[in-house]
């Protein structure tokens, strides 16, 4: 079973382990969508938020991991956060299936949705919607990047603008083998200056022969642009995943060699967020020695980051369960940071 929870104000106490949070809502799965994961929040123009996610149809959450048919669902909030309309269907699934998405504003007043379009072959395209009526209604979708036969990863909450208005966009390209993605990947950067309208061919990033790269966070919370994204190999995958940044000082063209955030690994791909003492913070669940079950993601913290993202403190629990677990692929609303989670 994975469905989302929201959490909402996450604010640190005066105790370095404790964490005010509040539960506000569950999208439990019922009869034909066993799995809701994957959002991104937009503060619309009247004041209010919506939240769009991935909805999967299938009965069986087992045949309903990333390959299995959804569409992208769509609710909203008019008291910040803590209580949300009826669930939505805003993309109705055009392939295998559509997910993992992200809102961005364009500087016309659009709304933006970026997502994945994955076909049966196993390879997909990142595909861009627009809506002239805050959500309400969506053009036809156009294609930013073709993956080319090979898998492109972009998780939720990853459209990134810069000062310069500048669009960038993190992407983990995998190679395909009967169908499915190979263990190691190359990380790209797609840039537009023109509001999505073109997306130059990205630069590689971040290349190794035997360690791929996923769950890449692109921020701005410090002095320059950020990627802080994790590497693994084929035999670690789900305990060994190492958090490592990079930057830019030319608003993406190119990008430092690859600087570890610290002596930590995770188990889970990681989000960034500011509370709202103005404090950084990613969250995600800690790692463990391999070989490691789905379970033992039951906990999930908080870390503190320093201003320039190169220390961390000592972790805040925002959740620990004995029965189910999480994923720390969410993302923060601007005021308050509601925090969306993904429970197993």
């Amino acid at each position: 079973m994975r469905y989302l929870f929201f959490v909402l104000s996450l604010v640190v106490s005066a105790s370095p382990l404790h964490l005010d949070a509040e539960i506000l809502v569950d999208f439990r799965p019922t009869e034909g969508n066993s799995r809701n994961s994957e959002g991104d929040f937009l503060r619309l123009k009247d004041g209010s938020l919506a939240f769009a996610w991935s909805r999967f149809r299938e009965a069986d959450a087992k045949v309903a991991w990333d390959r299995g048919a959804s569409d992208i669902a769509l609710c909203r909030s008019r008291d910040g956060g803590r209580t949300w309309s009826a669930p939505e269907i805003a993309v109705t699934n055009d392939a295998q299936n559509v997910m993992s998405v992200s809102f961005f504003r364009l500087t016309d007043g659009r709304i933006g949705l970026l997502y994945l379009r994955n076909h049966a072959d196993g390879s997909n395209e990142v595909v861009l919607r627009t809506s002239e009526d805050e959500t309400r209604t969506w053009a036809a979708p156009r294609t930013v990047y073709d993956s080319g036969g090979c898998l492109a990863v972009v998780n939720n909450s990853r459209v990134v603008r810069l000062a310069s208005g500048r669009l960038l966009v993190p992407v983990a390209r995998h190679g395909l083998k009967n169908g499915k993605p190979e263990a190691v990947a190359e990380l790209l950067c797609l840039l537009s200056d023109d509001d999505g309208a073109t997306w130059t061919r990205p630069e590689v990033v971040f290349s190794h022969p035997h360690r791929a790269c996923w769950a890449t966070e692109l921020n701005t919370l410090g002095e320059r642009p950020e990627l802080v994204f994790q590497t693994f190999d084929g035999n670690t995958y789900y305990s060994n995943l190492r958090p490592f940044r990079t930057w830019t000082e030319d608003n993406g063209k190119t990008w430092t060699e690859r600087v570890k955030v610290a002596d930590v690994r995770m188990c889970s791909p990681i989000a960034l967020g500011r509370a709202n003492d103005g404090s950084v913070y990613f969250a995600g669940n800690p790692g463990y020695p391999a070989p490691i079950p789905h379970e033992r993601r039951n906990r999930m913290f908080l870390w503190p980051l320093s201003d320039r993202l190169d220390a961390m403190g000592r972790p805040v629990t925002l959740r620990d369960a004995k029965t189910d677990f999480t994923s720390g692929c969410g993302s923060w609303n601007m005021d308050h940071p509601i925090y969306s989670v993904i429970r197993f």
